[in-house]
């Protein structure tokens, strides 16, 4: 009685195995291989509107500064003009308010008699109480009066005898612009009350001392 070939049986179950493994591996690869490829194009999809999205936003951020820069511009601009407006103006303190006349003739017999300074009522373009407003010098209640002439000259004839007024009880102050009046506060704090002074809207210091 003769013996099975179990070599040749176990031959052919090896080359079984070698080409389920072979089919399964090129199936794999083949897979692997589209799956790649679906990577590749969702990869390169994602990445063109991620390009997009950073351009977008390069171009927000351009829009962004060109719109700070305006905006800067006009801040600036308005600043000048509140300057250009407030340069005829004086801030008068200390005149009480008695109920008889207008502000106007509460302020010009202090202006023509203590000052010294020809003043009628064509030389002021507004007159007014500042009424619950705080001024710029920190001045607050119905005895601080704006008062805005017709000319500069006027104006600064007025705020250069203001000395004339010492221990009145009066005292005229210009009319500062909020960042002059801040880099004004910031000084004297600095250097001391006496020590600095505003004269046309600029700010000086007394070096002697500094």
């Amino acid at each position: 009685m003769s013996k099975p070939n179990t070599r040749g049986a176990a031959s052919d179950k090896q080359n079984s195995d070698d080409s389920t493994e072979n089919l399964i591996n090129k199936v794999c690869a083949k897979f692997t291989i589209q799956l790649e490829a679906k990577f590749d194009t969702k990869f390169q999809n994602l990445n063109d509107k991620l390009d997009g999205v950073i351009n977008m936003f390069s171009t927000l951020n351009k829009e962004v500064k060109t719109n700070q820069k305006d905006i800067t511009d006009l801040q600036n601009k308005c600043k000048l003009y509140e300057m250009y407006f407030k340069r005829n103006s004086l801030i008068f303190h200390g005149i009480p308010e008695d109920g008889s006349g207008s502000v106007l003739d509460a302020v010009l017999p202090i202006i023509n008699n203590a000052l010294k300074v020809p003043c009628v009522s064509s030389d002021v373009d507004s007159v007014y109480r500042l009424r619950g407003q705080v001024d710029h010098q920190g001045k607050q209640g119905q005895q601080s009066i704006r008062i805005n002439f017709t000319s500069n000259n006027k104006r600064n004839d007025i705020f250069g005898a203001k000395k004339m007024l010492k221990n009145s009880g009066i005292t005229v102050y210009e009319d500062l612009t909020r960042d002059q009046y801040e880099l004004y506060k910031s000084a004297k704090k600095k250097y001391g009350y006496r020590m600095v002074w505003t004269v046309g809207g600029r700010i000086y210091v007394n070096e002697v001392n500094i």
